[in-house]
Parts: C-alpha cells; structure tokens; sequence
C-alpha cells in the first residue's frame, strides 16, 4: 500500500523512477495479488523497467 501512495503522490508523471527491494517470498505470496497489479488508479499503472534476483547475493559480514 505504501508503494501505491508513494508512486501516486510523489514521482514524476511519465518519467518518476521508485526502486525497492522486496523479497519473492513476500513478491509471490497470494496476498500480495493486488501489488503485483502494478494499478495505481486514476488509468495509472507503475510499469517495472527491471528486476534483479539477489539470491545468490552473499554480503560481506
């Protein structure tokens, strides 16, 4: 939800740029249906220009 209200209020139209990071586990769960829509309302959709899978990222401790 927070994404949405963040797109709507405070990016660009036709050029904002949002970037997050959001595991696949939360990404595929059924619940997150709606955000997987990418609809932010008023014919407005947050179309996603790339994704990165950082699974086999290992951090350095």
């Amino acid at each position: 939800m927070i994404t949405y209200t963040v797109a709507d209020k405070w990016l660009k139209d036709e050029d904002g740029i949002l970037a997050f990071v959001i595991t696949q586990t939360h990404f595929q769960s059924p619940s997150s249906a709606g955000f997987r829509s990418f609809y932010i309302g008023n014919n407005q959709i947050i179309q996603p220009v790339g994704i990165d899978d950082l699974k086999s990222f290992k951090a350095i401790s």
